[in-house]
C-alpha cells in the first residue's frame, strides 16, 4: 500500500511511478482540504490525476457531494468524470459493503489483453524517453516474418493512442517515435504490441518532460536562484 498526497506528484520518484501504473486499485479520497488544494493549485491536482487510471479508481467524497465540486477542479481532476465515486457516510454497514464489493471488483477484474510478464514477446530501450530523445526500439524474442502485422499502442492515463510511424529494422527490431502528446508532462505510459492481431504483453516506459528536467538541475545546486540568474 502507497500513499501519496497532492503534494507529492511534483517530486514523485520513478519508483514510485511504476508502483502506481501497475497498481490494481487506486483510492481517492475528496476532502475540503483537497478541494482547496485543487483550487489554489490545480496544477498539483492534474499532476497527482494524470498518475491514474480511471477504471482502477476509487473516489471516496468525505465531507463534500458532488455537487461542492467546481469546474474548476473537475477541470483540475482531469479524468474525474470516469470515477467511481461514493459519499462516505458514518457507520453506515451498506455503504462500505457497496465500496468493498465494488473494490474487489476491480481487484478481480483481468483486461482482456492482459499477459503474464513471463509470456510477453518483447522488450523496450530505452526505458526513459523525452524531448529530442523520443525514439524507442522493440525488441522481439522472436523474428517477425514479412507477412506479419504489427500494432503498437501508447495508453497515457485513459487514452490509447496507436503509433503510426512504425520501422522494421530487422526481423527482431522495430523502430518508432513515442507520440509528442506524451511528452508535454512526466508521466509513465504502457507500450502494447499486437502481433497479428494477438496481445504480447506491455512494457512501461517513463516520459519525462522539459520542465521535470529543469526540476532536477535546480534540485542539484546548492543556490537554484543564482543559477537561474547566471
Amino acid at each position: 500500500v502507497s500513499h501519496i498526497t497532492i503534494e507529492d506528484p511534483m517530486s514523485i520518484t520513478e519508483s514510485m511511478q511504476i508502483r502506481i501504473a501497475e497498481s490494481r486499485l487506486q483510492i481517492v479520497i475528496i476532502c475540503p482540504i483537497l478541494l482547496e488544494r485543487a483550487t489554489s493549485k490545480p496544477e498539483q491536482a492534474s499532476a497527482l490525476t494524470q498518475q491514474l487510471t480511471p477504471e482502477r479508481v476509487l473516489a471516496m467524497l468525505l465531507g463534500v457531494h458532488d455537487g461542492h465540486i467546481t469546474e474548476i477542479q473537475r477541470n483540475a481532476f482531469i479524468t474525474y468524470a470516469e470515477w467511481q465515486k461514493f459519499f462516505v457516510r458514518d457507520r453506515d454497514e451498506e455503504f462500505v459493503g457497496e465500496f468493498l464489493s465494488t473494490a474487489f471488483n476491480i481487484l478481480r477484474a483481468i483486461p482482456p489483453d492482459a499477459v503474464r510478464s513471463d509470456q510477453i514477446t518483447f522488450f523496450v530501450h530505452p526505458r526513459k524517453v523525452k524531448i529530442g530523445s523520443s525514439r524507442l526500439l522493440i525488441i522481439m524474442n522472436e523474428p517477425l516474418n514479412e507477412e506479419d502485422t504489427v500494432q503498437i499502442i501508447v495508453d497515457r492515463c485513459s487514452e490509447a493512442i496507436e503509433v503510426t510511424n512504425i520501422k522494421r529494422r530487422n526481423p527482431y527490431t522495430l523502430q518508432f517515435s513515442m507520440p509528442d502528446k506524451c511528452l508535454e508532462v512526466s508521466v509513465i505510459v504502457n507500450v502494447r504490441l499486437i502481433l497479428n492481431g494477438q496481445p504480447q504483453g506491455q512494457r512501461l516506459v517513463k516520459c519525462e518532460s522539459r520542465l521535470r528536467e529543469l526540476d532536477e538541475i535546480l534540485r542539484a545546486r546548492d543556490n537554484p536562484l543564482q543559477f537561474l540568474c547566471q
